[in-house]
């Protein structure tokens, strides 16, 4: 079989924020607690099964053509008694007709590295197979950004040829790095370019190395080309989950307003142009049916339908009205200067991990202003959450989440989490979905989250490990009742807390 692929949770690929960004759209979502997902080169399953762990009365197939990447997979539905998981080991286009309509398809890392054919039987099941106001996922790598990437692609399968995959990716690096030996001045554009490109593929997962440097199959499109297949292919691109998304910010958004002023409003050309400007190469659209009736007038009303959540905190000196570098967990940076935009994000991160209404986020970002909101400002913050939806400063959802800010008596993190952790997984999925990076020490800490020890409980347990090589290298305080609030601290923060 191929290398592996990494298996992590892509929460812009969650059926909640797929539903929100339809309902920003005035499309009414299928509901989540009850949707169909399908999951496609779902590799061992690490996307859908915290969500199927978390939505027990929706379904989920995934499909791979890896045995041992389904059977990882199935291992770990098995041991967290998951019963509404279908995992198959099949080419797409042999999934039988009795798995669908589906609300939700994910196809992420398929479209640009499928055959000619592959890619139409793709875009053919997305047609036949999703429900009729559902959407899908497809990610693609886009020109012209790929382009930074394209020579490097065509100089290894130049010289590596023959062997399998395993084998190719080792000789690819290896070719790579005698090349990277080679540049003489990063001073220079194109060697600095080169260089840029050879270090973000040495600090990658073999999977994605195979898939973009050495495997049979990459094509890579512009925003034009593509969307003129997904037409043909009786869809319709609906906004971008993932990056700066014209769809959404209308020429609000400074470089989209520039856009309309050089190529006209026509979407396809404003998205062909941010491309340029962005140097864009990859891009997550979401797929609708064609025919599908949108709302694409930019204003605020659909957003008072919507949950919305940010991470971004702003620093600690922070003065509102003056710029300031707004960060996440995560280490995520935005430069914010406008004061409405601050407040909205000030307030928001005081809230994580939670999603809050419309309506909760007016009272909450009233309260740190010192006055209600009336009717115009309302209409202001929403123009302003969506700007700020489609600029990936904040979350869109439908549901609250069940993450805590506070640790309760008996803390009890996310449950796929603490099995991943266990088995030594380097990134689990918070109750937002998002891929949480661990340390080494989470691998110990955080399976001891079950919601049966209390903090004396976790205190003795983490007092044996204290003392044991499994945490020799920990950055946690020697006192072990101290040591216990240090990571509850973290682990909320981080939104892996249910209890």
């Amino acid at each position: 079989m191929g290398v592996p692929y990494p298996s992590f949770p892509f929460h812009r690929a969650h059926p909640d924020a797929l539903g929100a960004l339809l309902a920003s759209f005035g499309v009414a979502p299928p509901p989540v607690e009850t949707a169909r997902v399908l999951d496609l080169g779902c590799a061992s399953a690490g996307h859908i099964l915290p969500m199927a762990a978390r939505l027990p009365h929706a379904t989920f197939v995934g499909v791979d053509l890896d045995a041992d990447e389904i059977a990882r997979g199935q291992a770990r539905a098995d041991t967290l008694e998951l019963s509404n998981v279908t995992l198959i080991a099949s080419d797409l286009a042999a999934l039988g007709a009795e798995h669908g309509p589906f609300d939700y398809v994910i196809a992420h890392g398929l479209y640009s590295w499928l055959p000619a054919d592959g890619q139409h039987a793709l875009l053919e099941l997305l047609r036949t197979r999703l429900a009729p106001t559902g959407c899908a996922y497809m990610s693609w790598n886009t020109l012209p950004g790929w382009y930074r990437r394209a020579p490097i692609r065509s100089f290894v399968q130049t010289f590596v040829r023959g062997g399998d995959s395993t084998d190719r990716v080792a000789r690819g690096r290896e070719l790579l790095e005698e090349l990277g030996g080679q540049v003489p001045d990063r001073l220079a554009a194109w060697n600095r370019m080169l260089m840029e490109e050879l270090d973000r593929l040495d600090e990658s997962h073999d999977g994605f190395f195979s898939a973009e440097i050495t495997g049979t199959h990459h094509e890579a499109y512009t925003f034009k080309d593509l969307a003129a297949r997904v037409r043909a292919g009786g869809l319709e691109i609906l906004a971008d989950a993932e990056a700066l998304n014209p769809s959404l910010t209308g020429p609000l958004h400074p470089t989209v307003k520039a856009a309309t002023g050089i190529v006209g409003t026509d979407l396809d050309d404003v998205e062909q142009f941010v491309d340029m400007v962005e140097g864009r190469a990859f891009r997550a659209s979401v797929l609708v049916h064609a025919g599908l009736e949108i709302d694409r007038r930019v204003h605020g009303a659909p957003m008072r339908a919507v949950r919305f959540g940010s991470h971004l905190a702003p620093p600690a000196d922070f003065t509102p009205g003056r710029p300031a570098t707004f960060s996440s967990p995560w280490g995520g940076t935005a430069r914010i200067a406008a004061p409405l935009v601050q407040c909205t994000l000030d307030a928001l991160a005081r809230r994580w991990p939670e999603k809050l209404t419309f309506d909760e986020v007016v009272d909450a970002v009233g309260e740190l202003v010192g006055r209600e909101l009336d009717e115009a400002l309302q209409e202001e913050l929403a123009m302003l959450l969506r700007v700020c939806a489609g600029s990936n400063l904040i979350d869109l959802g439908l549901r609250p989440l069940a993450a805590r800010r506070l640790p309760g008596d008996r803390p009890e993190a996310c449950p796929v989490a603490r099995v991943h952790a266990a088995e030594g997984v380097s990134r689990v999925a918070n109750d937002a979905h998002r891929a949480v990076p661990l340390e080494d020490a989470d691998h110990v800490v955080l399976p001891l989250l079950d919601g049966t020890r209390d903090r004396s409980a976790l205190a003795a347990a983490l007092s044996e490990r204290l003392d044991s090589d499994d945490l020799e290298d920990a950055n946690l305080p020697t006192d072990p009742a101290m040591a216990v609030e240090a990571v509850l601290r973290r682990y909320a923060k981080w939104g892996l807390l249910v209890g």
